[in-house]
């Protein structure tokens, strides 16, 4: 096959991995009718019909799953090639697009772009923030830095690091509570809860030694946000279960203490997330390396 076909590769690749021709033509940044006509240009080059094409959906002919694989790989070791050949005339150059919560992205991942973008000066990064999973195909961003389970399909996670839940208020409000308090202890209290991780009034704390407990409270303030129940929590608003990673400031700080230390809610995990696709990009890759390592130094900072 002639090297002149590798967009025409490339397009139809898209085309049948999305089976759609308007999110291969959103991924390669062409018109639809340009990809399509790559499509076509291709199928009469090789005599072969690649798609059956209906009002409704695109299917793969069994020539177009033959050929799929070669194509994916051809498209894999271009965009291989094209990286590498950037990044030895000039660095590092493009856009990264990332996704992460409100709480990570403030306390974290802002300022560790901008110390990315300072190793790599050809990087454009654009951040979006939200609370809830962002389908990383559907919305073609190439990274996730998530909070909690995550259920790849066709993606790809790798955990940096597991974080609990701790129990934590201002000093003031400890100096109210028995000298060694329990859970039971903090039944009265005013509670912050995030919604998200706490659907129901009720939490449940295990102590370092197995032992598990049961506690029903009475929320008085409940938010989807991490970063905003920490505010709630900071500002004497009541007694708050919140993310180890994200009071690690305030407790160093004596703005908050850990009401509980023997005891903590549920690990969770925080995974970097990405699609194969996206692997493909020279300065993902090297933003995946750089996230694993800086997000321990901060942890441990």
């Amino acid at each position: 096959m002639r090297l002149a076909n590798l967009p025409r590769m490339a397009a139809f690749e898209a085309v049948a991995r999305h089976l759609s021709f308007t999110k291969a033509a959103a991924e390669l940044h062409l018109t639809k009718g340009t990809v399509s006509q790559h499509v076509s240009n291709l199928e009469e080059e090789l005599g072969l019909r690649l798609l059956n094409r209906s009002s409704r959906r695109i299917s793969l002919t069994e020539a177009g799953e033959d050929l799929l694989p070669f194509c994916a790989q051809a498209a894999e070791a271009a965009a291989a090639l094209t990286d590498r050949s950037a990044q030895e005339t000039s660095g590092l150059v493009g856009k990264v697009s990332i996704t992460t919560s409100h709480t990570l992205a403030i306390q974290y991942l802002s300022e560790a772009i901008t110390r990315f973008q300072h190793l790599h000066p050809g990087i454009r990064a654009e951040l979006s923030i939200r609370e809830r999973f962002v389908d990383l195909h559907e919305e073609g961003v190439d990274l996730a830095l998530r909070v909690g389970p995550v259920q790849p399909q066709d993606l790809i996670a790798k955990r940096i690091c597991t974080f609990s839940m701790i129990v934590c208020a201002p000093p003031e409000l400890r100096d109210a509570l028995p000298a060694d308090p329990k859970p039971e202890d903090l039944r009265d209290r005013d509670w912050v809860l995030i919604s998200t991780t706490n659907p129901r009034p009720e939490i449940t704390l295990s102590h370092k030694d197995g032992t598990r407990r049961r506690l029903a409270v009475t929320p008085t303030f409940e938010t989807n946000s991490g970063l905003c129940a920490l505010s709630m929590v900071t500002g004497g608003a009541g007694v708050g279960l919140l993310p180890s990673f994200a009071v690690k400031a305030d407790l160093a700080s004596g703005r908050l203490v850990n009401l509980l230390p023997d005891w903590t809610e549920r690990e969770g995990p925080i995974s970097l997330v990405w699609s194969p696709l996206a692997r493909r990009k020279r300065r993902v890759t090297a933003l995946i390396e750089f996230l694993e390592s800086d997000f321990q130094s901060w942890l441990q900072g």
